[in-house]
């Protein structure tokens, strides 16, 4: 499945509150107190939707390139991405996985190549639409929140993310950050700044 999961057996609901209220459940399980959340991708869907469900009980999050705020072109999401994942699908020649994960990843990942080869041929792939969190439900979020964008980013377009994350976020912290040479997957190098910022 394309998604974080509660588990293999149950998927969840990206368009209501279904994740937001798992991992409260996953925080009081584990009887933690002022978590720090970080998430990529879907997983920064993830926490805002937790965020979006109560906002208490967590100290501090951060998101990386996260999914919920803003979607890119999906033309252009299409044509670069998902018609190479069918292609492959149908063909199972591996330069069609090497075409989409160029689009998506900042520097060639041999692991990501061989894995996601094998994954694609035994899973449906999900085309619905991202859902995008609502200016009304941020609005009153207090929990401080770092957003890490990547420039290049084709899923979900950063200075489209920065503007409106500005716009609907009254705990956004001054620390948002650009990485420049960043597609939605970033490279090592920018993995170690982002852990940095974190446990400043």
């Amino acid at each position: 499945m394309a998604q974080p999961n509660k588990s293999t057996e149950t998927r969840l609901s990206i368009k209501n509150e279904d994740y937001g209220k798992w991992l409260h459940e996953v925080i009081a399980i584990l009887k933690l107190k002022n978590v720090t959340l970080a998430g990529f991708s879907l997983g920064g869907l993830v926490i805002l939707k937790a965020l979006e469900f109560k906002d208490e009980n967590v100290k501090e999050v951060f998101l990386t390139a996260p999914a919920y705020l803003v979607n890119g072109n999906p033309l252009k999401a299409l044509l670069k991405v998902f018609i190479p994942m069918k292609r492959y699908i149908k063909s199972q020649k591996i330069k069609y996985v090497e075409r989409f994960l160029n689009e998506l990843f900042t520097e060639r990942d041999e692991f990501a190549i061989q894995f996601l080869s094998k994954v694609f041929l035994h899973f449906k792939m999900d085309f619905t639409p991202v859902p995008v969190i609502k200016t009304q439900a941020a609005k009153p979020i207090k929990t401080p929140i770092t957003i890490i964008a990547a420039k290049n980013d084709l899923m979900f377009p950063s200075e489209k993310m920065i503007k409106r994350a500005k716009k609907i976020f009254p705990s956004l912290k001054n620390t948002t950050l650009l990485l420049e040479q960043s597609k939605h997957v970033q490279s090592r190098s920018d993995n170690k700044k982002i852990v940095e910022i974190i446990k400043k």
